[in-house]
């Protein structure tokens, strides 16, 4: 039976390095695991370190706790929390909770408008023919390739200018755009659906947002799907749109990068910000797992056959 089992283990490892057919492939594998396993064992570094204690830490850095400690989770519960000034010059706290749903607010509020406003630009970039179409690919390319640079201040100025600085609803606006990857994506995944859907939508009478939405977006929303998790997460790391432009609503990304400055007291250790990190970390893992299927799988939609 050990024999047998040898000889099918054998078989199994050949016809999995069979997969690949070439040398490129090979060593694309290998620095691809190596990214993977170099992101996964850090992760899990920082998860095993938060249930230390800092002379714990010190002493023994890699190895496992002799005892698990969950009062690292409590001290960071209670101090991660950012001063807010107020018009009558004193300050007000936030706590956990409102910041953890000042971030769900900000983060999937931007993931849904990204998605929506560069969705769109490609769909009409890419079903309508028209010489513009051309001229806004182009547009997209440059605008990724030409950086951008020193313009923060003129940022700030003009938003207090409009009278956007500091308005959670109007600060929403620099979530439109669609200069970035993820139009590209889009436009990919937009040419790969057939024309007929919209051509037999315009026969039966319906107009070009109604095609849009009820029509392209349901057939693209795997991508949309994978683009709206990966906005999602991008805002929620996002510390200097609501350090710089929202001080009155801070999330927890914010929260966590005053905690990482703090050089003074219990929480200035190494433990405690790791800790700060694992926690604030949690709700991106979350939403990972609940979508995993959809990331990781196969992208297929519906196609016209025959």
């Amino acid at each position: 039976i050990d024999a047998m089992s040898k000889v099918d283990l054998k078989k199994k490892v050949t016809n999995w390095f069979k997969q690949f057919k070439s040398p490129f492939v090979a060593i694309t594998f290998v620095l691809i695991l190596f990214v993977v396993v170099t992101y996964v064992y850090v992760l899990l570094w920082a998860v095993i370190s938060s249930f230390k204690s800092q002379l714990q830490f010190g002493a023994n850095m890699f190895g496992l706790p002799s005892r698990w400690r969950l009062d690292n989770y409590v001290k960071v519960f209670k101090n991660l929390s950012v001063g807010i000034e107020l018009s009558d010059g004193n300050t007000r706290y936030a706590g956990f909770f409102e910041l953890l749903w000042n971030s769900l607010l900000f983060a999937g509020l931007h993931a849904v408008i990204m998605v929506v406003s560069r969705g769109a630009v490609a769909y009409v970039a890419c079903k309508y023919k028209y010489k513009f179409s051309n001229v806004l690919y182009s547009i997209v390319i440059l605008v990724m390739i030409v950086p951008v640079i020193n313009s923060l201040a003129s940022s700030l100025n003009w938003n207090k200018t409009l009278g956007v600085y500091d308005n959670f609803p109007m600060i929403l606006y620099t979530a439109i755009g669609f200069a970035d990857s993820g139009f590209l994506i889009f436009f990919g995944v937009f040419q790969g659906i057939d024309d007929t859907y919209k051509e037999a939508a315009e026969i039966d009478g319906a107009g070009h947002l109604r095609i849009m939405i009820s029509i392209m977006f349901p057939l693209a929303k795997i991508p949309l799907l994978i683009m709206g998790v990966q906005y999602f997460i991008g805002q929620w790391n996002n510390y200097m749109t609501p350090y710089l432009y929202m001080p009155s609503m801070p999330t927890l990304s914010v929260a966590l990068f005053l905690f990482n400055q703090t050089r003074v007291g219990e929480m200035a250790n190494e433990i405690a910000q790791m800790t700060a990190a694992v926690l604030v970390a949690i709700p991106c893992v979350v939403l990972f797992l609940a979508f995993r299927d959809k990331m990781v799988g196969n992208l297929t939609m519906g196609g016209i056959k025959g």
